[in-house]
């Protein structure tokens, strides 16, 4: 699966997206600073599955995921 990882720290964000590299999955991108930037990145190719941590700034990361959610009509 085509995974996209959003998580508000650099270096933890590598350390857990290659948990998801070593199931099997392809990252195809990780955002840490900027949800704008990823909502921009995530048009195409569109991921099978957003990885949102909430473990920091919770808050950026569901508004960022709704406004992902709201730009795909669901």
């Amino acid at each position: 699966m085509r995974a996209y990882s959003i998580h508000w720290n650099k270096t933890e964000v590598q350390n857990l997206v290659s948990s998801f590299i070593k199931m099997g999955h392809d990252v195809i991108g990780v955002e840490s600073s900027d949800g704008a930037r990823a909502v921009k990145l995530i048009k195409v190719p569109i991921p099978d599955m957003l990885i949102v941590y909430l473990t920091r700034l919770p808050s950026h990361c569901l508004e960022t995921a709704r406004a992902l959610r709201s730009m795909n009509g669901h």
